[in-house]
């Protein structure tokens, strides 16, 4: 008696050892056969601001094709570090977000999320920029020219904002939401400045 349940339990042990090494073997050689495969095209979907682009497909191309070294159509999708490219991706100031993955067709799908302006600044000192929905500061494009709210006056002008400044760029970031709302102040406000006291 004692035997018949030893040796039902070796049975046992040794068919989900089986199992497990089977499984095992299937996932390692469907690995080998993904990586094996080559890169049949790239496809890329930009969601941008009401399809106004501030990067293009083209921009996009010469950065994959910068990282990977080479045209990444026909390369080893094992050759692709997926994770270096969207990282590469998002060094570009208007890109605030990137996701690559490989579909079942090889085809490289890469979704790209554009940074939102949400005005546009001019400084004392003579410089400009945009600020996005989160306060971010952007340069200007040489792409599209976004219209948006302007505000002049702004008193911090270098890389690195004052606390006050960053306070003054989250009232103007608040200002011009409140204005995009409104299509008739949007209609009728050519631009807003900020005076000395800060207030507007």
């Amino acid at each position: 008696m004692i035997n018949k349940k030893a040796i039902v339990k070796w049975l046992v042990i040794t068919l989900w050892v089986a199992i497990g090494a089977g499984t095992i073997v299937l996932l390692v050689a469907a690995i080998q056969k993904k990586d094996a495969q080559h890169c049949s095209s790239i496809n890329i979907n930009i969601k941008g601001v009401s399809n106004n682009f501030f990067v293009d497909k083209k921009d996009i191309i010469n950065a994959i094709t910068t990282t990977v070294g080479g045209n990444p159509i026909g390369r080893s999708v094992s050759q692709f570090d997926l994770r270096k490219i969207e990282s590469d991706l998002q060094k570009n100031v208007w890109v605030k977000t990137a996701q690559l993955f490989f579909d079942n067709n090889q085809v490289l799908q890469v979704n790209i999320f554009e940074r939102e302006p949400m005005a546009r600044v001019f400084t004392t000192a003579g410089a400009t920029f945009y600020i996005d929905s989160s306060g971010a500061v952007l340069p200007l494009s040489d792409k599209y020219s976004a219209r948006l709210p302007v505000f002049t006056n702004f008193p911090g002008g270098g890389k690195i904002l004052s606390k006050a400044d960053s306070v003054l760029l989250r009232d103007v970031l608040s200002i011009s939401t409140a204005l995009q709302k409104d299509s008739f102040c949007m209609a009728m406000i050519d631009q807003v400045d900020i005076t000395l006291q800060r207030t507007f």
